[in-house]
């Protein structure tokens, strides 16, 4: 695999090295090279469940139909930022739909908002979002005006920040579950990255644990799915990028 000088500084600021793609690349200290790891054989592809078809969805708005949503993509973002179906919509400061492109050949899904995501009123802000960008950047996409093929689409499993950055309860997945199926419908991706448990679990209807779901390739609604994980957990678990690295190349792969 051939890297720009773009895609090797990203790799560096994720903190991967890869000699082998690079044997003149030098890691900048010896901390940053990942633990070695044993490697194992392709795992066949597997076909999750799908999760329900948009006739079947009862939408949080009870007064909207379904179909008028997918109508019109202003609609149905109005829809999501005038949402009282769960709790949070008395506590939130705001309703984040999404950001990017509607037409985006690769949609990402991330889990919650974050405490600056519903401060500046746009996801994909702080240091996680910054991460985002970099991980999506190393293979060629980004969240910033581009054409379909290099601009993502990127939502969140719930669309409104949770009290003190607790787990969303299930309630409250539920009620913005119509909502990220219309949005999917919509934007019609040729692949899907969720980024985070929560995101997985919401969109392919399992309880299985990030660890089992990924290094396999999903469907959900006949269009391939890839999990990886979140940015905010990359943060934490720095040790875990190298394995986000290979879903990356999963999903470039798809795309191509």
């Amino acid at each position: 695999m051939n890297l720009s000088a773009l895609e090797k500084a990203m790799l560096s600021e994720m903190g991967i090295y890869w000699p082998h793609l690079d044997p003149d690349l030098k890691a900048s200290s010896a901390d940053m090279a990942p633990a070695p790891s044993k490697k194992t054989s392709p795992k066949p592809t597997s076909i999750a469940q799908p999760a329900a078809t948009l006739k079947n969805v009862t939408l949080p708005l009870s007064n909207t139909k379904p179909q008028a949503l997918v109508q019109n993509w202003e609609v149905l973002k109005t829809a999501i930022h005038d949402c009282q179906a769960c709790p949070l919509g008395q506590v939130r400061e705001q309703a984040l739909d999404g950001m990017g492109n509607s037409q985006a050949d690769c949609f990402i899904l991330g889990e919650t908002p974050s405490e600056w995501d519903d401060e500046q009123g746009q996801l994909a802000t702080g240091d996680a979002g910054t991460l985002l960008k970099m991980m999506l950047r190393s293979i060629g996409l980004t969240l910033e005006e581009a054409t379909p093929d290099k601009q993502v689409f990127f939502s969140t499993a719930v669309k409104c920040k949770p009290p003190r950055q607790r787990n969303p309860h299930n309630s409250e997945l539920e009620a913005c579950r119509g909502f990220l199926q219309h949005q999917i419908e919509w934007v019609k991706p040729k692949v899907i990255l969720a980024v985070g448990r929560l995101a997985a679990q919401q969109l392919l209807g399992t309880e299985e644990a990030l660890g089992a779901l990924r290094g396999r390739t999903h469907l959900y609604q006949s269009i391939p799915t890839i999990v990886t994980y979140s940015p905010a957990y990359l943060l934490r678990h720095p040790s875990d990028k190298a394995g986000t690295w290979q879903d990356l190349c999963r999903v470039k792969q798809l795309l191509a």
